[in-house]
Order: structure tokens, then C-alpha cells, then sequence
């Protein structure tokens, strides 16, 4: 019985060591359980993302501090509590059921969006919803995590800003690189244009209509000469001349052609009542009104309109300076483009002035006009100024200081022969251009020997260097080049005067021309009234006498 009864014991306590074994396993077991989840908790608990966990009745089970600090919220007024006793139904019924439903029912929900907080302000959220299954499979709710992508958005947007911006800088590089590609051989059509049409004008009489209509072409192809130019300084970011001009003279001509081009659904309307002379480019001046008015008119596309452009003489006080900023008191013109369009919002309006930016659709506007309207009236010391109201119009007011004290002189054209029968030799590839100067310079008093080959023109020269008082060549020639041919008559002839004319060249320019003994550089096209001054004055200079 003893012996019985010791085994009993023994047993007894063996058992009771295995139990002990197995609840200090099991203590330890929870404790690193316990010591998982708390870590898991920390974590979750200090995540930057918004963390938080529902039921299938859509109650809070818990939820995490970055969660509370974008509502501005407690534990204790979330978790226990369902989505609309704490956000509202009008929360619950249009962000989280429908996509927590999804969830619900397996489906992966993932959505990217702006979001309106309370104590954050506007957000762009990155939103995910995923299951909350138990340990036996079973789905017990949803969690909801979100993460502010804020930052990463606006990096996004700014680089796609950025990468637009580039392919427009290399579409302008392009425009530039193809205005200088093409700017030789356009300058010398409008040369032969130019010129022909003054030989034409020459041989009609004063006064008739014919007289009137040939000025007219001839107008027009200097405001083309003019425009080339204007692109060439803007392709290679160079300086434009202000001088003294009567604006209402560029004015009155853009509006010409600013009226010709607007659709009858449009009226239009001038107040011109301004005789001061500003300093400015015309070219410039011209394209700002043709841009303004040529937005106006697109503001008008649909329903026709008003379009109203005045120009009128306004003296800057202390109290215009309040509303009109960065102007000095003084006199100014004030050139004024309304109309009656479809005006802008706040936000297009802030933004008009941007490079690139435009509100019209792909293939209608480069976002270029308004930027370089806001650069040329800086340029030009001026100020502008925009009064819009939405489905009411849109109105610009540009003010150009004007000068005093200077006197504008009116050139005219000279009638007479200004030649004394000197010897020019005179050379280009283009024959048209040679026919058409040989003529001209024929008119005004000069002998002239033409050639479309610069090989054979130093053949000719050559053959009786003394017989030439001046050479006209073109620059870029096949065979040897304008500046090559300068070199060579020189050599044989160190005093013969050379005036070198190109259309366009990016490797020479007027200093480097008349450092090589070059006597002029003429960009063409150029009037018979400017070409002949040139050469009378270098003639003059050298003491040619006949």
C-alpha cells in the first residue's frame, strides 16, 4: 500500500510538472503574442497613413492617431461608434459604404482622390479597403487606410507642367531655327517683291487709284519685312530699337486689318482721339493690338458681340496710381481693347499672362499671345491692366508713357536722280533681284553691270578694276560667297568700296564686316529710297568725282 501510494505521488507531481510546463508555455506563448501586437499597435499606431478597422455594421473597432489628428477627434468620439454617428450620413451613404460593400464582397478596392479635412485642409489621398478576416476565415469587417500623396501629386502635375513647357520651348526653339532657315530666302522675295513694286509705283502717275493701290503693296510687304524681323529678334532673344513713334498712325493701320479679319456677328467699334508719340517698336506695337483683339474676337466666336478698341491721351495723377499700380505720374496713351465675350474666371484670370497657358483647345492657341503682349508692354515701359466679369466681358487697359520735346520728321520720297552716272557692279544669284536692282539703280542715276555668278563678276572686275566705283554683292552665293568675293576685289583693288547684302546670316554681322574692310551690311529687303542713301553716302565719303 505504501509503495502504492508513493507511486500515486509520483505520478501526481509528474502530472503537475506538465501542467505547470505547459501554462508557463502558454504564458510565455501569449506574452509574445501580446508583445507582437503591441508592436504591431506601436506601429500602427505612429504610421503617418490613417489606419482604421471596421465591422460589418460599419462600427469602428479601432483606429489610429493619424486618423484622430485629421478629423480633430478623440478615441473615444470614434471607435464604438458607427460612420454616420460620427461623420454624418450624407459621409457615410457617398465615401465608405459603396466601396466597403466592394470589400465586403472580395473585391480589391484602390482609388486615388482629393479630400477636404478639417484640420489638414485639402488633400490628395491615396485610398485602399481590404478585408478584415478572422482566424477561422470568416469576414469580420474592413480596413481602411489612407495615405496623403499630396506632395507626390503636385510633383507629378508640376513635371507634367514642366514637361509640356519643354516641348513647347523646343517647339519655339524649332519655330526659331526654321525662321532663321527660311529667313534668306523669304527676305529675297520680299526684295524682288518690294522692289518691282516701287518700280511700278514709279511709273504710275500721282493721285490715281492705281497710285493709291500700289502704296498700299507696297505697306503691306514692309509690314512683312518688319514681321521676318520681329521673329528673327524674338527666335534670337535679341534687344528690338524703340524710337519715337505717333501711335495712333500703328493703330489706325492694325485695325485695318484687325476689322477685315473679324466675323459680321461681331461689331466693331474705334475711338482713336490721341495725336503723342510714344517710343516703341511698331512691330510690337502691332502685334499687341492684333492679339488682343484677335482673343476678343474668340471670346465672341459664338453669340457675336462688341468689340471696342480707343486710344486716347490720359494724364496720370496720385489717385490712378492708386488703382493703376507701378505707374509714375506723368502723361500717357492709354490703348483700351473691350468686349462683350464670355469673359473669365478668377482662376483663368490669374493666370492669363503665364507662358504656354491657354484655355483654348489643342491645335487654336500656343498660350504664347497674352505672355508676349505682358513682355512687350514691359519692354516698353508701359503698364497693362485687365477688368473682366464672367458672361459680361473682358476689357484691357494698356498705358504707354509718352515723350516730349521730340520732334518726329517725316521723310519723303526722293524723286530725283541721286547717281552720278558711277560705275556699280552689282551681284547676286537670285536673277529677278539682279534684273530688278539693275533697273533701279538704272533710274537713279547710276551704270550698272549685274551678274548672277560671283566667279564671273571677278572675272569682270579683274578685267578693269578702275572701271567699278562700288560692289554690291549678296552674302550666300554658290561657288564663293559674298564675303570671299570682298577678300578677292580687295586684293586686287584695296580701295573699292563693297557693300555686302545678305537676306539672313547668323555668322556675320556689321562689325565683323567692317573689321574685313566691308564698307556696309544690308539686311533685305531694302527700299530704293534707303539703298540709295546708303550708297550716296559712301560715295560721298571716298570723293568720287566723274
Amino acid at each position: 500500500k505504501e509503495k502504492t501510494k508513493l507511486a500515486a505521488k509520483a505520478e501526481s507531481a509528474h502530472k503537475l510538472r506538465e501542467i505547470n510546463q505547459q501554462l508557463n508555455s502558454e504564458i510565455t506563448e501569449r506574452k509574445q503574442i501580446e508583445e507582437k501586437l503591441f508592436r504591431y499597435a506601436c506601429i500602427v499606431s505612429s504610421s503617418s497613413d490613417m489606419m482604421a478597422i471596421l465591422d460589418v455594421n460599419f462600427v469602428y473597432l479601432a483606429i489610429n492617431k493619424a486618423y484622430l489628428a485629421a478629423f480633430g477627434m478623440t478615441k473615444d468620439q470614434v471607435v464604438g461608434h458607427t460612420v454616420s454617428q460620427v461623420f454624418g450620413q450624407e459621409f457615410f451613404e457617398t465615401i465608405i459604404k459603396p466601396n466597403a460593400e466592394r470589400c465586403l464582397k472580395g473585391d480589391e478596392v484602390f482609388y486615388e482622390n482629393w479630400f477636404q479635412f478639417p484640420v489638414h485642409g485639402s488633400r490628395f489621398m491615396s485610398i485602399s479597403y481590404s478585408a478584415y478576416i478572422s482566424p477561422d476565415g470568416d469576414i469580420r469587417g474592413f480596413v481602411v487606410n489612407g495615405r496623403d500623396i499630396t506632395e507626390r501629386k503636385q510633383a507629378e502635375e508640376e513635371n507634367e507642367q514642366l514637361q509640356a513647357q519643354l516641348r513647347q520651348i523646343q517647339k519655339m526653339d524649332a519655330i526659331g531655327t526654321l525662321a532663321g532657315g527660311i529667313a534668306h530666302d523669304f527676305n529675297n522675295i520680299l526684295a524682288a517683291l518690294t522692289g518691282y513694286a516701287e518700280l511700278v509705283k514709279d511709273d504710275i502717275p500721282k493721285g490715281t487709284v492705281a497710285f493709291q493701290n500700289q502704296e498700299e503693296v507696297l505697306i503691306a510687304a514692309d509690314r512683312a519685312t518688319k514681321l521676318v524681323k520681329q521673329i528673327l529678334t524674338f527666335s534670337r532673344k535679341q534687344e528690338a530699337d524703340l524710337v519715337p513713334v505717333q501711335i495712333n498712325t500703328i493703330v489706325k493701320e492694325a485695325l485695318k486689318m484687325l476689322r477685315s479679319s473679324l466675323p459680321t456677328t461681331i461689331e466693331f467699334r474705334q475711338e482713336i482721339n490721341c495725336n503723342s508719340s510714344i517710343m516703341a517698336d511698331e512691330t510690337q506695337i502691332h502685334q499687341v493690338l492684333l492679339n488682343l483683339g484677335t482673343n476678343a474676337a474668340h471670346a465672341m466666336t459664338e453669340h457675336g458681340g462688341v468689340l471696342e478698341i480707343s486710344l486716347v491721351d490720359v494724364n496720370v495723377d496720385s489717385d490712378i496710381i492708386t488703382s493703376e499700380r507701378n505707374l509714375q505720374p506723368g502723361s500717357y496713351v492709354k490703348l483700351t481693347v473691350k468686349d462683350t465675350g464670355c469673359g473669365m474666371s478668377e482662376e483663368v484670370q490669374q493666370r492669363i499672362f503665364e507662358p504656354f497657358y491657354t484655355t483654348k483647345e489643342v491645335g487654336k492657341g500656343t498660350g504664347m499671345g497674352l505672355s508676349v503682349v505682358h513682355g512687350i508692354v514691359e519692354y516698353h515701359g508701359g503698364l497693362i491692366t485687365v477688368n473682366n466679369k464672367l458672361e459680361e466681358g473682358t476689357t484691357f487697359n494698356i498705358f504707354f508713357p509718352c515723350i516730349e520735346g521730340i520732334e518726329i520728321i517725316e521723310t519723303e520720297d526722293s524723286d530725283g536722280a541721286v547717281g552720278q552716272g558711277e560705275q556699280i557692279l552689282f551681284v547676286d544669284d537670285e536673277k529677278s533681284l539682279v534684273d530688278m536692282t539693275t533697273q533701279m539703280l538704272q533710274r537713279i542715276g547710276y551704270e550698272v553691270i549685274g551678274k548672277t555668278n560671283s566667279i564671273e563678276a571677278l572675272e569682270v572686275f579683274q578685267a578693269d578694276p578702275d572701271k567699278f566705283d562700288l560692289v554690291i554683292t549678296d552674302q550666300d552665293m554658290p561657288k564663293m560667297t559674298g564675303v570671299e568675293l570682298a577678300k578677292e576685289l580687295m586684293s586686287i583693288r584695296p580701295d573699292i568700296p563693297i557693300i555686302l547684302c545678305t537676306g539672313y546670316s547668323e555668322n556675320i554681322d556689321s562689325e565683323k564686316i567692317k573689321a574685313m574692310g566691308i564698307k556696309e551690311l544690308i539686311i533685305k529687303p531694302i527700299s530704293k529710297e534707303e539703298i540709295s542713301k546708303i550708297i550716296r553716302e559712301i560715295l560721298d565719303k571716298k570723293g568720287v568725282t566723274v
